[in-house]
């Protein structure tokens, strides 16, 4: 068993108003991750679980997925596998079918102002 390490706990409720991850919690106070876990726990908060920078990037990710970049070219653009995008998406709760839904929209968008265009030129 390890030798035990003596935390100002008191702090926690600050820290997790401050937005930090129960690891970055653990590394401020110099104790495991699991101490500072059961004490978020025990005095009924919820500690964030992505740090900050990672959700814009993910709000982001998924943002350009559901323009129509394939998971590819997001990856490639931030420095990540596709298959890591494709995991973001899932936890995320995004599925390949908005992705899909926005390109048959602008396919059906663009071939109606394809018949516009040939109309008005025919007939002007």
């Amino acid at each position: 068993m390890g030798r035990k390490v003596k935390c100002d706990y008191s702090v926690i409720p600050g820290f997790v108003a401050q937005g930090l991850t129960g690891q970055q919690m653990a590394d401020v106070l110099g104790c495991s991750y699991k101490s500072v876990n059961d004490r978020v726990k025990a005095l009924g908060l919820k500690a964030q679980r992505i740090p900050s920078v990672f959700k814009s990037r993910n709000d982001k990710i998924i943002s350009m997925h559901r323009q129509g970049v394939n998971m590819a070219k997001i990856g490639a653009q931030e420095g990540v596998s596709r298959e890591r995008i494709r995991q973001i998406l899932e936890r995320q709760g995004v599925t390949g079918k908005a992705a899909t839904e926005y390109r048959v929209n602008q396919r059906k968008t663009l071939s109606a102002e394809t018949k516009n265009a040939r109309c008005i030129a025919k007939h002007a």
